[in-house]
């Protein structure tokens, strides 16, 4: 038995990779299919942030939330949302797919989608165009060394996701959000997207948006592969 999270549009059901944006080679393959015939197991595929939303739902810390959502912070935003206890997939499975929101409305043709300028990479690429360059667990040890450059990039980073948070948060109106992924081991970076976003609440408290909870998921970087489980219990079901 193979259990497989992957980033992008996935057919579950069939086990089909409709498309991956970092990979736009990948249209419509039938990854189960292909895995099965090689390996001659059983193979179950699903989306990776929808993985993470199904950890969490299911032993983690949205396990009594009516409405919560996920994001993973990776190479790009992969994100989950949950509703009445339940995996909300969305008409065509793409619901949770984050890093398509546009921050550039009169030209929605470049590279400022979230899941861009919320990526990792651009959390140290920040400060590559400061200093140097730098790893993730680099700059948060001169964050805790109170280094002001690596500071200042972890803040307007969180900025980013905050504002991505509340975007979300403008549409669903979720009880809390769960944010997962390699860096958010970070609880220096949990608490400075916690207080941005309490910032623009704090500033627009005029705003009819509530302001939700926010903490790590409780699987952490392993959420996705908890949540590959879950998926495979449902599935046989």
């Amino acid at each position: 038995m193979n259990l497989i999270y992957v980033p992008g549009k996935i057919n579950a059901e069939h086990g089909i990779v409709n498309r991956v944006a970092t990979f736009d080679w990948i249209c419509d393959m039938p990854l189960k299919s292909i895995l099965e015939e090689k390996y001659k197991k059983p193979v179950w595929i699903e989306n990776d942030g929808k993985c993470a939303a199904l950890a969490e739902l299911w032993m983690g810390n949205l396990t009594d939330v009516k409405k919560g959502v996920v994001i993973g912070l990776g190479t790009e935003i992969a994100g989950g949302i949950i509703i009445n206890g339940a995996l909300y997939r969305g008409s065509s499975e793409t619901a949770g797919e984050f890093s398509s929101i546009l921050t550039d409305f009169k030209n929605p043709n470049n590279e400022k989608r979230f899941g861009k300028i919320g990526g990792h990479k651009n959390l140290t690429g920040a400060y590559e165009d400061k200093k140097c360059a730098i790893d993730s667990h680099e700059l948060f040890e001169k964050y805790k060394e109170g280094d002001e450059t690596a500071k200042e990039v972890v803040r307007d980073y969180a900025k980013t996701i905050a504002a991505g948070i509340i975007t979300i948060q403008s549409v669903l109106d979720a009880e809390k959000f769960c944010i997962g992924g390699g860096i958010s081991t970070q609880d220096i970076l949990i608490a400075e997207i916690k207080d941005r976003v309490h910032d623009f609440y704090s500033i627009k408290f005029h705003e009819a948006v509530s302001e939700p909870e926010i903490e790590k998921c409780h699987f952490g970087n392993a959420s996705g592969c908890v949540g590959a489980l879950y998926n495979f219990l449902i599935m046989q079901e």
